[in-house]
């Protein structure tokens, strides 16, 4: 029991400090020598460093933060595997949330890091892959209808609480308790992150996808 406590907090705090890297941040820094929080949104996530540096680069930000949420859980969940701590359901959720609090408040850089949809979808991937899909497709659709990536963002994020929910009550899929907590846990930090967008698309100023500001 000791070692297992011991070993899920030793995962915890390992995924919050990996997960507080801010690949947009770094790239921001290398390319054009600029901090990207000084920078449109003030976000060092993927749309951020979209409208500041560029699509290139923000697609590889957007691959490697996806990357990062989902790399990371499923190689501390398979160190686990080598202990002899038998491993509670709840280690992925757990490693998957501090990987997503590391990277919206990275210790690193004061606290102020990206928006968390991206790492979240990559930490989905493992947790509820159909969940995934669903945030993901309606993520797509109403960004590529609305223009407005915060609006996906938070659509994807209700959508995939909706599934989840009724997927415990019912036969559609397989979700658990603890989907619902987890999924409850991302659509929180996405809304919470997303407040001052949504506070703008409320007034109609919220920035459209191809409103580029590049310094």
């Amino acid at each position: 029991m000791i070692l297992q406590l011991s070993l899920n907090i030793l995962t915890g705090i390992l995924a919050y400090l990996i997960g507080s890297i801010q690949f947009g941040l770094i790239f921001g820094k290398l390319i054009r020598g600029i901090d990207i929080r000084e920078h449109g949104s003030g976000s060092t996530g993927a749309t951020n460093v979209g409208r500041t540096l560029g699509v290139k680069i923000a697609t590889g930000v957007a691959l490697i933060d996806i990357g990062k949420g989902f790399l990371i859980v499923y190689l501390f969940v398979y160190l686990l595997k080598f202990s002899d701590a038998e491993i509670p359901s709840y280690s992925m959720i757990l490693i998957g949330s501090m990987v997503i609090i590391g990277h919206c408040w990275p210790v690193y850089y004061r606290f102020k890091g990206g928006k968390g949809v991206l790492t979240s979808l990559g930490v989905y991937l493992l947790v509820n892959p159909l969940a995934c899909l669903i945030a993901l497709t309606s993520f797509i659709i109403i960004a590529t209808i609305s223009k407005y990536v915060s609006l996906g963002s938070l659509v994807g994020g209700s959508l995939a609480l909706i599934y989840v929910i009724i997927s415990f009550f019912t036969s559609i899929g397989s979700s658990s308790f603890a989907d619902i907590l987890f999924t409850l846990f991302i659509f929180c930090v996405i809304f919470y992150r997303h407040k001052e967008n949504i506070q703008r698309l409320i007034k109609g100023k919220e920035n459209k996808i191809g409103n580029d500001k590049k310094p």
